[in-house]
């Protein structure tokens, strides 16, 4: 099958020619910016390997068994004959949409640089917390009116609470918002912020505790808000464990994300591996569209990709 670019400048030209010159070209762009509509084969312009390089350097690499990632600019062309359109494999957890936000949330907090971990939650006299209406219209209506006015940018994760089924908020928050000292901290060894008082009963150094602050500007309950500290990769990990196989979709997604200036995809480029001889640190298989997945994550294990270009 092929598949077809548009560009910005008007050219007329045969399959054939197009593609032996689109071959020969080692600068692509230089064709885009001449051709209106051009002409290549399927095979030329898929890949079975997708790159994503992190601000640090560090490489998330996804390789399958067939090529399914499509170059940007490139579309299938449609064949009138057949019914049903063309799937879409650019991304090959599809069908797995937990694993997809999982690594959409992964993402942005690596691409971000967020300073502060907040948990929000709801005051059943101001709002019911278990409405799922109410709570998504007065939440969105705090982001805007935050993002317009405060600069922030955000990423949340909704979720229930294991007891009275309230729903909550765990995320980051960046830009002009205020903090006040709670007067609690959060110590190892505890689940929930405690007194200083109880701190030092407990003879635990204060310095070794991180301070736990509120946020005046949440007034539709209780906000908890810690400065976020050490590794990224740390930081991203622990925020996904909130995304799980038994979370369901509260608001129609897994998660807010949105803000002045938030970066939400990774750069990447694609190439071709050979699949059976690549190691990977995890190998799955996705039957809903017959291919196997290998991957590997260089902030899991440094080093060793030379037969990656």
């Amino acid at each position: 099958g092929y598949l077809i670019i548009y560009t910005n400048y008007h050219h007329t030209a045969t399959k054939k020619s197009d593609f032996a010159e689109f071959q020969q070209c080692t600068k692509r762009e230089e064709i885009y910016k001449t051709m209106s509509i051009f002409y290549v084969p399927e095979y030329a312009i898929m890949h079975n390997t997708k790159i994503k390089k992190y601000p640090d350097g560090d490489l998330k690499i996804t390789v399958a068994s067939k090529p399914i990632f499509k170059e940007k600019g490139f579309e299938l062309i449609k064949d009138d004959k057949k019914s049903s359109k063309p799937k879409n494999m650019d991304n090959p957890s599809r069908d797995d949409s937990i694993k997809r936000a999982k690594d959409k949330v992964y993402d942005i907090v690596r691409m971000n640089d967020f300073d502060n971990f907040v948990t929000l939650t709801f005051d059943n006299e101001k709002i019911n917390r278990s409405c799922t209406d109410e709570i998504s219209d007065k939440f969105k209506n705090f982001l805007s009116n935050m993002v317009q006015r405060n600069g922030i940018k955000y990423l949340f994760i909704p979720e229930y609470h294991k007891k009275d089924n309230a729903i909550h908020f765990h995320g980051f928050i960046n830009g002009d918002i205020q903090l006040v000292d709670s007067g609690t901290v959060d110590a190892k060894g505890f689940d929930k912020p405690i007194k200083i008082e109880t701190a030092k009963r407990y003879k635990i150094p204060l310095e070794e505790c991180r301070t736990v602050y509120n946020m005046p500007q949440w007034k539709l309950g209780f906000s908890t808000v810690k400065k976020t500290y050490g590794n990224k990769i740390h930081t991203a990990k622990y925020i996904t464990k909130y995304i799980s196989k038994d979370m369901k979709k509260i608001f129609g997604s897994y998660y807010f994300a949105g803000g002045k200036d938030l970066i939400r995809e990774v750069p990447y480029h694609l190439t071709d591996t050979d699949f059976s001889a690549f190691e990977a640190d995890t190998e799955i298989y996705c039957p809903a569209i017959a291919t196997s997945f290998k991957y590997r994550d260089t902030s899991n294990q440094k080093g060793g990709f030379d037969e990656i270009q």
